[in-house]
């Protein structure tokens, strides 16, 4: 290879709702909204160089707007040190290995339908008022104690009634006590994280 073109596609779009009718748009020996989108292409590429275009100067404006707005966002979800040296590639794959709690869940409910699930032993004490917490032993990865303590009843989002509920009677609802609260947490999640407040620029 002697010799490398590259070629920048430079792209505007519009629209005009007074086109007027059809018999006289098909016939028209132009079009005044094509001509004003020729006319911005063409001064975007004259701004940045003309045949000799600069993509990295044209590139740096967008750059800082946009960077500022993922900039405006910290989410740190406590990785140690060598999962924040993998890649993004890396990290998925290593998320892939992972099983995904909430799928088996659906998918039990959508080949059975909706059923009462028993409870055991350890999870009646989970469940109650003075053993609701639960320490995440070996859920980091590499057997480990990652030291997170969670709340059953917060983390399904029973009330206290319904959870005392719950133990007196020996089992859960799938539908309503496991597989709901768990769609609705990872419903809000990405509500939250895609909410535009949290990319407002100062």
């Amino acid at each position: 290879m002697k010799q490398i073109i590259t070629d920048i596609l430079i792209t505007a779009s519009d629209r005009d709702k007074e086109m007027g009718e059809y018999d006289g748009f098909k016939d028209a020996a132009g079009y005044d909204l094509v001509n004003d989108l020729s006319d911005r292409v063409n001064v975007a590429a004259e701004k940045y160089g003309g045949a000799e275009f600069d993509y990295g100067a044209a590139l740096a404006p967008h750059a800082e707007k946009h960077c500022k707005e993922f900039g405006a966002v910290k989410l740190d979800l406590n990785a140690d040190e060598a999962d924040r040296a993998l890649s993004n590639e890396e990290l998925i794959q290593k998320q892939k290995a992972h099983k995904n709690e909430l799928l088996p869940v659906y998918e039990y409910m959508q080949c059975f339908g909706n059923r009462r699930i028993p409870l055991a032993e350890d999870i009646k004490e989970l469940l109650s008022e003075t053993g609701n917490t639960y320490n995440m032993a070996g859920k980091s990865g590499d057997g480990a104690d990652d030291g997170t303590v969670y709340n059953l009843r917060n983390t399904l989002e029973l009330t206290d009634e319904r959870a005392d509920e719950i133990i007196e009677n020996g089992y859960f609802d799938l539908q309503n006590d496991i597989l709901y609260p768990l769609l609705t947490k990872t419903a809000n999640f990405w509500t939250g994280l895609l909410t535009p407040e949290y990319l407002v620029v100062e």
